[in-house]
């Protein structure tokens, strides 16, 4: 099979993945027209769900930035506490 001088077997494989690559392509620009799968109302429905989407993932990054500066802030004066009880316990002979 790997060398045969009386049939061109390499041909075969060669049609089937250019018809299939061609097959795909036209599906993916034109897609079923009769059966409504990657059709114009398909490109519609799905452009709007994903508009949905962002919207709402818009919608969330603002809330959770939101709620990340107020635990930012809470956290700051957390951090700012502790360190002023860190000053009050400073002594000079704790450094080495």
């Amino acid at each position: 099979m790997i060398y045969s001088p009386h049939r061109i077997w390499f041909l075969y494989p060669l049609l089937g993945w250019g018809l299939g690559g061609l097959l795909t392509h036209y599906l993916v620009v034109f897609g079923l027209p009769n059966l409504g799968i990657l059709g114009s109302d398909w490109v519609e429905r799905e452009t709007a769900i994903e508009l949905e989407r962002i919207r709402r993932e818009k919608d969330y990054k603002s809330i959770s930035d939101k709620l990340d500066k107020e635990q930012l802030d809470l956290e700051s004066q957390l951090d700012l506490n502790k360190q002023k009880e860190l000053r009050k316990n400073y002594d000079e002979g704790d450094l080495v």
